[in-house]
């Protein structure tokens, strides 16, 4: 199932419970879990290297991840399943499999499902204590480790992302350049004017969520959250070069169906 697709890395963390506190334990081994999201960043990151370069490598391994990309879009959420573990597909929705997924498609002429794709980040939507923007996640525990979970949640374990209102800067960011890349220019504004106005905005940046979550998320200015925030405004200045985000190059073939 994960053939032509790159791995998710190498180290992971599993958690325990010890003396009323919880720990992570480091394990040395790879990552077999494959991530849409970080295949959408290799797939361009080839593109625009076959491109840059003229090797024929870059260009084939580009494709054979474009490929695999594509068999993972999920008809019924319609978006791209978050990745693919050894075993088989993994289904769990995120945020940036759509609005990330959604610039993938426009990118590689799959306009169709990329709007189907845009259309589904709307689930995320939310408002947290004022601040309006999208969560990460849905249809899942607020932590997928279980001693988390019944650490941080002991009195409703089954508390999950559905019932949390988090704005997640860098998700949000990713959905209004997605708008604004698939001709929405009006809703892309209106996402962004919503992150910049809002107590998120500290000291010149952003912070890369509205509250905190441990382990997960944190309430302090983050590099990437200004950086896609930055990004997605530079669509409305006709900046030089500011379309070539999550683009491809005219170099490296298209989608043909």
């Amino acid at each position: 199932p994960r053939y032509g697709l790159i791995t998710g890395g190498w180290g992971r963390y599993r958690y325990e419970s010890y003396e009323g506190a919880v720990r992570g334990v480091f394990f040395p081994e790879e990552v077999e879990w494959c991530s849409t999201k970080h295949n959408i960043d290799a797939f361009i990151f080839l593109s625009d290297l076959a491109d840059l370069t003229g090797k024929r490598r870059y260009r084939l391994a580009a494709q054979q991840i474009r490929d695999a990309i594509l068999k993972n879009f999920n008809q019924q959420t319609n978006q791209f399943n978050r990745g693919i573990y050894p075993q088989g597909r993994d289904e769990m929705v995120s945020l940036d499999a759509a609005s990330m997924g959604a610039l993938f498609l426009e990118a590689i002429g799959e306009h169709d499902l990329a709007v189907r794709s845009l259309g589904a980040t709307e689930r995320y939507h939310c408002t947290s204590d004022g601040v309006s923007g999208y969560r990460p996640t849905l249809d899942a525990t607020v932590y997928e480790s279980a001693v988390l979970q019944k650490h941080y949640y002991s009195q409703n374990p089954s508390h999950s992302w559905n019932d949390a209102s988090l704005v997640w800067t860098e998700g949000s960011a990713g959905v209004a350049l997605a708008h604004s890349r698939l001709g929405q220019a009006d809703k892309s504004k209106q996402i962004l004017k919503a992150l910049l106005k809002s107590r998120l905005r500290q000291d010149g940046g952003l912070l890369y969520a509205d509250r905190e979550i441990d382990y997960q998320f944190v309430k302090a200015p983050s590099t990437a959250a200004t950086a896609w925030v930055v990004i997605a405004m530079k669509q409305h200045e006709n900046a030089p070069n500011a379309k070539l985000f999550f683009d491809i190059p005219a170099a490296v073939p298209r989608v043909n169906r």
